[in-house]
């Protein structure tokens, strides 16, 4: 049987994705695969298994609306092509959250996973001095510039099929639910309040993270040892936080002031397109 997917929340990075995914699951009238960020619209070694094995990553095809929450999917022009090619008629929905915020979120995410050692100062000062363009600096920077990435989005789906949240929407669990539900035209998703997810801390020791992450002895070791994925899981979400050290949130505030002079621009785009009942609902 051929399956289509109904729609697709394509990012922003560290805009809240997580928590809508694990609202999402929670309605009965949505599937979802089982994890989200499978990659399978912007990576070819995934994309090549074939749509039989994707469909096989969700827990029910049968639900009344099959989705997928992706926050890398906006970065890549590949995966917009190929979800438009794949459903014309699909939903995007795209969230973001104030341009200071957001990076300062990346900031503390790519330095929990050990992908960078500067100070925070450090890369402000590489991007407005020398406006050098490298991977971090985009993850960092560039895609706090919301207006681009909703562009692209409109490059390939039309304005109408496509709606921006705040972030800070998924806190008012009842107005999302109606809001959500409008969109994607079923009377009522009975979503419920969101899980707790991410948190603002950095890592302790990189060696132990550098074992959490990727293909490597005790990740096999555990595999024999430990059947259950969602018990692995929970392991590994555990050690990670054993392994991290909280940052306050005068620290985290703080930060954003810092960066609050140098985005001015980004957080004026922001503020637009909040303003922008066309694109908001």
């Amino acid at each position: 049987m051929s399956y289509k997917l109904d729609f697709i929340v394509v990012g922003g990075a560290k805009c809240g994705t997580t928590s809508l995914y694990n609202i999402l699951l929670q309605s009965n009238y949505i599937a979802l695969p089982e994890k989200k960020d499978f990659h399978f619209f912007d990576t070819n070694d995934y994309n090549s298994l074939g749509f039989d094995y994707y469909w096989s990553l969700f827990k029910s095809q049968e639900a009344l609306l099959l989705g997928e929450v992706s926050a890398n999917y906006v970065y890549s022009e590949l995966a917009l092509q190929r979800l438009k090619s794949h459903n014309k008629e699909m939903k995007v929905i795209y969230i973001i959250r104030h341009p200071a915020e957001r990076t300062v979120s990346e900031y503390l995410h790519q330095k929990r996973n050990g992908k960078i050692d500067g100070q925070l100062i450090d890369y402000i000062n590489s991007r407005d001095i020398t406006k050098n363009s490298n991977d971090m600096l985009d993850k960092l920077f560039r895609r706090s510039n919301y207006q681009y990435w909703l562009g692209l989005i409109n490059k390939y789906f039309d304005t109408d099929s496509v709606m921006v949240l705040d972030i800070h929407e998924l806190n008012n669990i009842e107005s999302l639910n109606n809001k959500l539900s409008s969109f994607l035209g079923v009377e009522d998703l009975c979503l419920q309040k969101p899980v707790a997810s991410n948190r603002s801390a950095v890592t302790k020791f990189r060696r132990i993270n550098n074992l959490l992450k990727g293909d490597n002895w005790l990740k096999r070791m555990l595999k024999t040892v430990i059947r259950s994925h969602g018990l692995r899981g929970r392991l590994r979400v555990m050690l990670r936080r054993l392994n991290s050290n909280e940052v306050s949130s005068d620290e985290v505030s703080e930060m954003k002031k810092l960066l609050e002079a140098h985005m001015s621009d980004d957080i004026r785009a922001y503020r637009d397109i909040l303003n922008n009942e066309k694109i908001r609902s």
